[in-house]
């Protein structure tokens, strides 16, 4: 795989930064001229990602860290997400169904299909210390 570009930032799991790393990758999104689908994808699935570590990441006295790196590839945006919470591997949860009604929707679930609907690859590892997930989206056709 060869990267064309790549930034790398870092941001506290906090509301305000997740708002944050979603204007910086919009940012550069638009200097990168990513298509604006793809650059969109990307914020959700981070925004996603970071939200389950806001929820999930374990008690702290201080607020988990979220690293983003973004990669340009000639066929799309590699996304590499690390973070400080708890291990958690995305791709060893099986996709939940849909329920046919609200009546009968279970709560959550639904932000990894989001994540799985925009990244055409996903993989995982954590190094004893921090969670790795690498996405890759694809250039968005309109």
């Amino acid at each position: 795989m060869s990267c064309v570009d790549g930034q790398t930032r870092t941001f506290r799991v906090t509301p305000d930064e997740i708002s944050a790393a979603d204007a910086w990758i919009e940012d550069v999104g638009r200097r990168w001229g990513i298509a604006e689908r793809t650059a969109f994808g990307a914020r959700i699935c981070v925004a996603e990602i970071a939200a389950n570590v806001l929820e999930h990441g374990g008690a702290r006295a201080e607020p988990a860290e979220l690293g983003v790196t973004l990669r340009r590839r000639e066929s799309g945006l590699d996304v590499e997400i690390t973070d400080s919470g708890r291990p958690f591997d995305p791709t060893a949860v099986p996709e939940r169904p849909l329920s046919d009604s609200i009546e009968a929707a279970h709560i959550g679930g639904l932000g990894l299909r989001l994540v799985r609907s925009y990244a055409s690859e996903v993989s995982y590892r954590h190094d004893g210390v921090c969670n790795h997930l690498i996405l890759h989206l694809r250039v968005a056709v309109s």
